[in-house]
């Protein structure tokens, strides 16, 4: 048992503990959850965190911590326990926050415009003009009203809370509270059903009205994007969680263009005007023109349309300065000029060093400061924890440029139990709460995103330094009345029947592209994996029938295989036909075809397939992310495998066998769960294209490639390997027999319309999603449908070709390549008429 009392947990001895009080006693909010924790045994918490661990990776919930060997792969840490604050907390809270929401507003709008709080001394100017997010192009124009915003709050030793920061760009979190509560729901909720937290969901709504409220035309379906700096982010996973459940586009800046002071967007369907924009690139970075001019993650221009009143921002380019700590002291007089009120929750003490007598306090406390640099960016440094002469050093640039610098007094931030191990330990807290509004009204998120310390002697809380996080749960004093519930009912009703005549969401070209050659990349791995498959099994029989025909059939093989990877094909050939009765062992080969390193491998294409599943996350299903997570898993071990084999431990047959099994069952799974997932104007279009023309590609490769290597002598044998390469031996048998006949296999392969992996049904199934496209994004200069076009030659080529050009593979075998010389010709029109249309625009990488 966790005996709560023994050691169980007493909070710490000189601070405020959220659950247990300074005389011992459980605070009566807490009293189910401790219960609960003296309840259970130590077995069923391990259960629990291993439940929570588990539902994070299966839904793929990642924080990226830049210093982690696991980067963007790293599996957000959740701790079981939520943090819980009590209804009459939440009482004087909740109208403290949305005072605060509103008095930030009001000072950004100023700012943009007549700049009040300046001209009459409320706030230094050093504040504005001297900070790195300020630009003056930013300022005059349309203003715009501040739309998301979170503060962070820590409770101090006397119960009081305390604004620590507040977030005015774009306010990361509320996706991770969601999948908190997901998640808290499932392991927590069933433990403690007498507990009510509020509901979040209503929140997510109110988020998307006021979004939809900020588009300058006023349309009936705004088109809403959200601006995400990539894959890299340390919150991309949230990036693509808002873009999935608020129904909207996920962009980045390479994605959206400006034209005549109006925002783009970059669709397959060309360019379509966006009315919205959540920004989730900071302030310095989202506008090279205007901003910083190295900048390749914002777009030229977008400065431009805010201040003409083309665009909703949320928020604003220009609110980074409201992120300074510098305006915290002010902020009571500011509060009573634009509010003519007192503020509702104080900020921690602190000091703008910009004023003498501050500056002063400061520098002569420096051991119980939290010194802060007015730009955001900056690490705090506490005084504390400096040795004497490092705190001169501090102290001679603050008195060399004052206006740069804040003193905070360092706050004992209460504590919460947390989970190490199996032991119940005092973390230190932090809370954000978050709101969305329209600059005079906000609604406050009932719940939030509660951080805790790495460690307990960890005086600061900070993810990037090994942070938990903790769902938070408001109390509600009763559950949601009938009258409440009919009308959450009523409004998922008709949002339902309204969502049934609303245009889909703009798919990006960038999006399309990354769909469009993740399935090509795919295609292509499990063609490798099919010939690799066959050259194992040939290899392992190579002496059951003729040694030479053999041995021609597995340098065929090989060479096939070979022409995947980036080696020189003429050197290879050449050393083949010297050792044709010695060919490549399985080993060998393996050490080429499943190294990552290698160009071309299997391992490599996989690779690819991964980085564009990245970039598209927001598009595919739990169960389609989790194929692609698991694809991953497997080639990280398939690298340990190659590490220790060049550390001389060997790559034997048994190793090699299962890599070819584990790449097979898990690449095929992403096929599956993928190409389900996704509706053909969300991307499965895309995703069948590719695919079908990298099957036609490689099926007219290997028919060439067979047939330039073909010999009189073992023509059944190269006849039924070219099929097993096709995945085709087994339709083949069940529709001709055992009979395995050149004219047979030609028609079953390239002709046969019943067979799916025909050349014919290949190209013939791309034909109503190329008449898709065209009918979309039609040449209205020319009037031709190019894509159209080329498809029908190709089909054309193989229906017109003389039935004798199939029948006698000895005599006709320069006409069968040129056939499908052409064909594959007309291939490569449709794949250069996709790149040219359609991914144009986008930032090009290396596809081949």
């Amino acid at each position: 048992m966790l005996d709560l009392q023994a050691s169980a947990y007493a909070g710490t001895a000189d601070g405020y503990d959220e659950m247990v009080a300074a005389d011992g006693s459980v605070r009566p909010h807490w009293s189910n959850l401790a219960s609960l924790l003296t309840k259970n045994s130590a077995e069923q918490w391990r259960a629990l965190r291993r439940e929570s661990e588990r539902r994070l990776r299966d839904q793929g919930v990642y924080y990226n911590v830049y210093t982690d060997p696991a980067g963007a792969g790293r599996t957000w840490r959740l701790d079981p326990l939520p943090m819980i604050i009590a209804p009459n907390e939440w009482d004087v809270l909740q109208p403290a926050i949305q005072q605060r929401a509103r008095l930030f507003s009001h000072i950004l709008l100023d700012l943009q415009g007549e700049s009040r709080c300046l001209r009459n001394g409320l706030l230094p100017p050093e504040l504005v003009y001297l900070h790195s997010g300020y630009y003056p192009a930013l300022f005059g124009g349309a203003a715009q009203a501040m739309t998301l915003f979170a503060s962070d709050l820590a409770r101090g030793p006397d119960g009081n809370w305390w604004v620590v920061s507040d977030r005015t760009q774009g306010p990361s979190g509320i996706g991770y509270v969601m999948e908190a509560r997901q998640v808290s729901n499932r392991v927590m909720r069933p433990e403690v059903r007498d507990i009510q937290p509020a509901s979040l969901l209503p929140f997510l709504r109110k988020v998307k009205a006021h979004l939809a409220a900020l588009a300058p035309r006023k349309t009936e379906d705004p088109v809403i994007v959200l601006m995400s700096s990539g894959v890299g982010n340390e919150v991309y996973f949230e990036h693509a969680y808002l873009a999935n459940h608020l129904g909207i586009t996920l962009a980045e800046g390479g994605d959206l263009t400006v034209r005549d002071g109006n925002v783009f967007l970059k669709t397959v369907d060309g360019l379509k005007q966006v009315d919205v924009i959540i920004r989730r690139v900071d302030d310095s970075f989202s506008d090279p023109l205007y901003c910083r001019g190295d900048s390749v993650l914002g777009v030229a221009g977008l400065v431009q349309a805010q201040k003409l009143g083309r665009i909703g921002l949320a928020n604003p380019i220009g609110s980074a300065i409201l992120e300074s700590p510098g305006i915290l002291p002010f902020l009571p007089r500011l509060a009573r000029y634009f509010l003519n009120e007192s503020l509702k929750i104080n900020n921690v003490a602190t000091w703008w060093c910009g004023q003498p007598a501050e500056r002063q306090h400061v520098c002569s406390r420096i051991d119980d400061m939290v010194i802060k640099h007015i730009d955001r960016g900056n690490t705090p440094i506490f005084g504390g924890a400096l040795t004497k002469a490092e705190q001169a050093l501090l102290i001679g640039r603050i008195k060399a440029q004052p206006w740069q610098y804040v003193g905070q007094q360092r706050l004992a931030f209460s504590t919460v139990p947390t989970f190490n191990g199996d032991e119940l330990i005092p973390r230190h807290l932090v809370t954000r709460l978050f709101t969305v509004g329209n600059g005079a009204e906000y609604d406050v998120m009932p719940g939030g995103l509660t951080r805790v310390s790495g460690a307990s002697s960890q005086p600061f809380v900070s993810s990037q330094k090994g942070g938990l996080s903790k769902d938070t749960w408001v109390i509600s004093e009763q559950t949601e009345p009938t009258a409440a519930l009919m009308a959450e009912q009523s409004y998922r009703h008709e949002q339902a029947e309204r969502g049934r005549n609303s245009p889909p969401v703009p798919l990006t070209s960038r999006a399309a592209e990354n769909i469009y050659w993740m399935a090509r990349y795919l295609e292509r791995s499990q063609t490798i994996l099919r010939l690799m498959s066959s050259y194992s099994e040939l290899y392992d029989r190579r002496y059951e029938e003729d040694v030479q025909v053999e041995a021609r059939l597995l340098n065929t093989l090989a060479i096939c295989i070979y022409q995947h990877l980036s080696f020189s094909m003429v050197a290879f050939e050449n050393e083949s036909k010297a050792r044709l009765s010695k060919p490549l062992t399985v080993e060998k080969l393996a050490r080429w075809v499943y190294a990552e390193t290698v160009n071309g491998s299997i391992t490599n294409n996989l690779r690819s397939v991964i980085r564009s599943g990245y970039e598209v996350r927001d598009l595919f299903s739990g169960d389609g992310w989790r194929s692609i997570e698991n694809l991953e898993q497997t080639l990280k071990t398939i690298a340990k495998r190659f590490s220790a084999a060049e550390e001389g431990y060997g790559l034997d047959r048994s190793d090699i066998d299962d890599m070819q099994r584990t790449l097979s069952n898990t690449s095929f799974a992403v096929t599956g769960a993928t190409g389900d997932s996704l509706p053909l104007d969300q991307g499965g279009l895309w995703l069948k294209l590719g695919r079908d023309l990298e099957r036609a590609h490689c099926l007219t490769f290997l028919v060439a490639r067979f047939i330039g290597q073909y010999q009189i002598e073992g023509e059944h044998r190269q006849l039924e390997e070219l099929l097993r390469g096709n995945d085709a031996y087994g339709s083949y048998r069940r529709r001709m027999g055992t009979l395995i006949e050149s004219s047979a296999v030609f028609y079953h392969l390239l002709l046969d319309p019943r067979n799916p992996r025909s050349l014919y049904a290949i190209i013939d199934g791309m034909e109503p999603l190329t008449q898709s496209l065209d009918a979309r994004r039609s040449n209205a200069a020319s009037g031709q449908d190019q894509l159209g076009d080329a498809l029908f030659a190709a089909l054309a080529q193989l229906r017109l070709a003389p039935q004798a050009v199939w029948s006698d593979l000895r005599h006709q075998r320069l006409n069968v390549v040129d056939v499908v010389f052409r064909t594959k010709q007309n291939l490569n029109l449709i794949g250069q008429e996709i790149d040219q249309r359609f991914f144009a625009q986008v930032k090009q990488t290396s596809r081949r």
